[in-house]
């Protein structure tokens, strides 16, 4: 018969031994403490993102405090295509994701759009809201 498994692993790295069932509880605590650690950044990212978008006097689709996610869903005035927008915005350094393709035909809005805040640099994202308001004035001649 086959030797019975060890009981104990052999951490390379750190160079000590570990019970073999404790290497599962280090795995869930790392994870949970990543989790924890992103939820706090995205926290504060949203934060400053949803103080941005007030400041600029952006429109907030739907929810105007979501709780939860990665991004907010913005609606521009009617008559701005976001494809459009999203064209001048890219040679700003910034980045939206038109919202069109995610509404189904026949009738998709295209003055909806989406503003991600999960990979942006904190200092960045103030800058880059204001640089999408300017560039919504801009498209639709309003002030």
């Amino acid at each position: 018969p086959p030797p019975p498994p060890p009981i104990f692993f052999f951490h390379a790295y750190e160079g000590k031994a570990y019970p073999l069932w404790s290497r599962g509880l280090g795995d869930v605590y790392k994870r949970q403490a990543l989790i924890n650690r992103m939820a706090k950044q995205y926290s504060i990212r949203r934060s400053i993102m949803a103080t941005a978008i007030k400041k600029y006097h952006l429109e907030i689709a739907g929810n105007t405090s979501p709780q939860g996610g990665s991004s907010f869903w913005m609606k521009a005035p009617k008559k701005l295509d976001t494809d459009i927008l999203a064209s001048k915005l890219i040679k700003n350094g910034v980045l939206i994701e038109p919202g069109k393709n995610f509404f189904a035909p026949p009738d998709q809005p295209e003055n909806y759009f989406r503003l991600a805040f999960s990979s942006i640099n904190e200092e960045k994202i103030e800058n880059g809201i204001r640089i999408v308001a300017e560039n919504i004035m801009k498209l639709t001649g309003s002030n």
